[in-house]
């Protein structure tokens, strides 16, 4: 039954926002900022403790980023803008707090190293701005998570599953 439940949730979610298009700008700062979460989960995993690395190498943490970034760029404008940087880091930081249940040990260090000119009050006046926008809705099921429990609940072969992980993988742009 629940499996029927979030399965229905995220196809009604999929008809609503497939059908929005996005105007170029945006689908040019979509690109360009899950290219930058990207770096960041890079960077997270070369200078992280190992406890970290563990939540961040687990694929939810990027996928939740990206879905927090989609909502976000699908939001109504802010008032308030802020960096292409900010936004990702912003999103980056919260995932990895909602995956691991702990705040980023390192989080000042990686602004300074992949922050390319953002501070710390940007950082933080961003990740306000996208738990607004969001509406503080931090707890979400990602194309990763949904695959993981389909697996589990379907006994689906290990080959079918790691092309399945692999495809959820490469679709980050697309979704």
């Amino acid at each position: 039954p629940l499996m029927t439940d979030v399965f229905w949730a995220m196809r009604d979610r999929e008809k609503v926002l497939g059908r929005a298009s996005l105007p170029t700008a945006v689908q040019s700062r979509h690109t360009r900022l899950v290219n930058m979460i990207k770096d960041v989960c890079r960077e997270d995993k070369l200078n992280s403790s190992t406890e970290l690395k563990m939540y961040c190498a687990h694929k939810n943490v990027i996928h939740l980023a990206v879905e927090y970034m989609n909502r976000f760029l699908a939001a109504p404008p802010s008032p308030q803008t802020h960096d292409d940087q900010a936004i990702a880091l912003a999103c980056w930081f919260m995932a990895t707090k909602i995956e691991s249940r702990l705040s980023h040990p390192l989080c000042i260090d990686l602004v300074a190293v992949s922050g390319r000119g953002t501070s710390a009050k940007s950082l933080f006046a961003a990740e306000m701005h996208v738990c607004i926008a969001i509406d503080y809705q931090l707890s979400v099921v990602t194309p990763q998570l949904f695959l993981e429990w389909f697996v589990l609940a379907f006994s689906i072969e290990p080959s079918v599953a790691n092309v399945a992980r692999g495809f959820v993988c490469r679709a980050l742009h697309q979704f």
